[in-house]
């Protein structure tokens, strides 16, 4: 019971305390006592006088760095051509169009009755060429499963990786 009472006298004390540097800076701001603000910047600075020296540059030039194995992201006229590269893969094309009749219920026009992503892919020969990581969802929100699925732009080949 003892502890107790120690617990809640070291509470009492403890709000006694932050009452009393509450009190402290309250009756500090309302003598004045309290800081004042810092100063707002000039709104309108000073105009020099006379005339400004004459500033010296090097010359401009524009400078692009490229590292290697980097490429920048596909766009979406890229992630239309290689979803038509892919509905034109003979064997792969078959699959999609059965898939998406599957799923939508009728039959697939063309690539754009499908919402096609892609990420750029770096293994397995595509370092130095421009291949596509295909992820297609059909219109009722399922998703085709090609995983393994690359397309060769550069090529304008598809081609399924061995896992």
């Amino acid at each position: 019971m003892a502890g107790a009472a120690v617990e809640r006298g070291g509470l009492a004390a403890t709000l006694a305390g932050a009452g009393a540097v509450a009190a402290v800076l309250v009756l500090g701001m309302a003598l004045g006592l309290a800081r004042p603000p810092a100063p707002h910047p000039d709104p309108d600075p000073p105009v020099a006088q006379g005339p400004a020296e004459p500033r010296t540059y090097g010359p401009d030039a524009v400078v692009v760095t490229a590292l290697p194995s980097t490429q920048p992201p596909p766009s979406r006229a890229e992630e239309a051509h290689a979803a038509e590269l892919l509905l034109a893969d003979p064997r792969l094309g078959e699959v999609v169009r059965d898939a998406y009749a599957a799923s939508a219920g009728r039959p697939l026009v063309s690539a754009r009755d499908l919402r096609v992503r892609s990420l750029v892919f770096r293994r397995h020969g595509c370092q130095a060429v421009r291949c596509l990581q295909l992820f297609v969802w059909f219109p009722g929100g399922d998703q085709l499963d090609i995983g393994r699925v690359i397309v060769d732009m550069n090529a304008g080949s598809v081609r399924v990786l061995a896992w």
